[in-house]
């Protein structure tokens, strides 16, 4: 191989992982979603989170409030937490049309959905 292939093949080499680099080592972000902190470059949140999740979401909270982008290595979460984070994801789907218990029926079956409590959902 001649010095001129191999310097070449650097430069192709380099410029295919520039672009990788910058997905890994960018801080993921949403414009409205604050980020959790402390975040690492390729591993995200995930040890802090791995040691003590319940820990980690309640200081997240205190940080950040009740919406915030967890970042796990290869996966990004946004966590709704309190009452205004769970009736945004269960009772969200109504405006659509569409409720929680419909899609959760949907997606198990009917014979399964037909087992839950009434109690637990208005059909």
């Amino acid at each position: 191989m001649t010095p001129s292939n191999a310097i070449s093949l650097f430069i192709l080499a380099l410029l295919l992982l520039i672009p990788i680099l910058y997905y890994f080592l960018r801080t993921p972000s949403i414009p409205t979603v604050p980020n959790a902190t402390p975040h690492y470059p390729l591993i995200g949140n995930s040890v802090s989170y791995g040691i003590n999740p319940i820990k980690f979401l309640l200081d997240q909270r205190t940080r950040h409030g009740n919406i915030f982008l967890v970042d796990l290595a290869v996966i990004r979460i946004v966590f709704f937490l309190g009452p205004e984070g769970t009736n945004a994801i269960l009772k969200g789907t109504d405006k659509s049309g569409v409720s929680f218990y419909a899609a959760v029926e949907f997606v198990i079956g009917e014979a399964v959905a037909k087992s839950i409590p009434s109690s637990i959902h208005a059909h």
